[in-house]
């Protein structure tokens, strides 16, 4: 959310200094959201595929860099310093000092996928941790059964078990002329 927020204020100032958005560069202390930036957009949940989008639209993977937080101007504020601290701070004025050099000596940051990054995968994306025979395995195990989980509730649950069984006991295991045609469970099927 603060790397889109970021986006969007950077887009105010770029239009109002008539700059280009790709001449900017785009620090963030958060490893995830630098990780989510440089994968698709399609394979997170919708609130961060959302943002991570309206980024990639805008701006280029290269924009993006690191900073860590004792090098972070703007955790100087939500840390407590107080105003004459910060009048003081050259950190807080001028950035962390690499900033006064040229690009190419910046620091340079190797991007790890954490666990929590791992979070906002859709459910299909998750899979793709697990191992082809684990996951063979998994679904042999689960191939017969209803997973209540997926269900919003216990009624519901039970209706779509009932109609399961009705049409193992009824459709699959009679002949057509001895089959129930009914379109509404009995109390004994729901029971």
């Amino acid at each position: 959310m603060a790397a889109n927020l970021g986006l969007k204020l950077a887009k105010s100032v770029c239009s109002a200094l008539n700059s280009d958005i790709k001449s900017m560069t785009f620090w963030s202390v958060s490893m995830n959201v630098l990780w989510w930036i440089r994968g698709p957009s399609r394979k997170y949940k919708p609130f961060v595929a959302n943002r991570v989008g309206e980024i990639q639209s805008e701006t280029e993977t290269k924009q993006w860099r690191y900073v860590s937080t004792s090098e972070n101007p703007a955790d100087l504020a939500s840390r407590g310093f107080k105003l004459p601290e910060l009048q003081s701070s050259d950190l807080w004025w001028k950035g962390p000092e690499y900033l006064l050099q040229e690009k190419d000596v910046w620091p340079k940051k190797e991007f790890e996928k954490t666990e929590d990054a791992k979070v906002e995968l859709k459910r299909e994306f998750t899979n793709c941790y697990v191992t082809i025979e684990e996951q063979n395995q998994k679904s042999a195990e689960n191939e017969n059964k209803l997973d209540p989980k997926r269900f919003s509730s216990w009624i519901i649950l039970v209706r779509v078990f009932a109609w399961v069984s009705r049409f193992i006991d009824n459709y699959c295991s009679l002949p057509k002329d001895c089959r129930m045609t009914s379109k509404e469970l009995s109390v004994e099927e729901l029971k």
